[in-house]
């Protein structure tokens, strides 16, 4: 599979990937093992004109994918929570772009 192709994957079609009903903290850790190489590959995409914002994008997604209560998302679900991986690291290749995440806008 090339990098193209499994950029363009959605999230709920990786092989490994399932998102439990009922979310444990076993099954937190396995999802976030197995969502990394999609964080990764849509991060490196989304900046591919500005690369040093990568680490920070794939973090955010981290954080808000431990943020989310995953039991509240059923199988069906996945398309909706990588948009919403997605989105987050939009919004973080932004702020990035105008100073980056520890810019203090409130002096």
């Amino acid at each position: 599979m090339t990098y193209g192709a499994i950029s363009r994957m959605p999230l709920c079609s990786l092989a490994r990937l399932a998102i439990e009903d009922r979310c444990t903290p076993r099954i937190l850790e396995r999802v976030m093992r197995e969502a990394e190489p999609y964080l990764e590959l849509s991060a490196a995409r989304i900046a591919a004109a500005f690369p040093a914002a990568i680490p920070d994008m794939v973090q955010e997604a981290r954080i808000t994918l431990w943020e989310v209560d995953l039991g509240r998302f059923a199988r069906d679900d996945g398309l909706y929570l990588m948009g919403v991986l997605r989105a987050r690291m939009i919004d973080v290749y932004h702020s990035e772009l105008s100073g980056g995440l520890t810019t203090d806008d409130s002096c």
